[in-house]
């Protein structure tokens, strides 16, 4: 498997799921996608103290390495059994106000894929889909280093915001 063909071309699989550092929390599809929606689409986030967290204007994946081979999870792993997994460096920075603010993630993460064989126009191919991610990264704060979790919360749907009348 290459890191093109996986990170890249890669589906998300209907029981995907994104396992927070030490286990703290564990979402699924539809919390990361909501979380990942509101990243991408320029919607304003909420920061751990409830107050207002400014809209992300720009994302640039400035490394996706893999550190280890694609190797095989077993049927009996509880997360993400009868995949396969590899380590991955990733250095991420999320600009924001105008690029007078910067999130970066530099971290490891273990991505998790299955695959199956598809017709593609009478041409078989495999197609791989992203069925777990899991952040390996500790440490880190807002608005320097911060860790693949802390910004995925900082996106996640807020309802409070919707109640203030600001757009969510």
């Amino acid at each position: 498997l290459s890191t093109f063909s996986v990170l890249s071309n890669a589906g998300i699989y209907a029981i995907m799921g994104f396992i927070f550092i030490d286990y703290a929390e564990i979402w699924y599809k539809t919390q990361d996608m909501a979380s990942t929606t509101n990243m991408f689409s320029g919607s304003p986030g909420e920061n751990p103290d409830g107050s207002y967290r400014s809209p992300v204007q720009s994302i640039a994946f400035n490394t996706i390495i893999r550190q280890t081979p694609w190797e095989t999870v077993p049927g009996n792993d509880p997360d993400f059994p009868d995949s396969e997994k590899a380590l991955y460096q990733v250095q991420i920075v999320f600009t924001l106000d105008g690029g007078d603010n910067t999130i970066t993630i530099e971290s490891d993460q273990m991505f998790f894929v299955t695959s199956e064989e598809v017709d593609d126009g009478g041409t078989t191919r495999t197609r791989y889909y992203l069925v777990g991610q899991r952040d390996l990264t500790g440490g880190g704060k807002f608005n320097d280093d911060a860790t693949w979790s802390q910004v995925k919360t900082l996106y996640r749907a807020m309802e409070r915001l919707r109640q203030q009348g600001r757009p969510a």
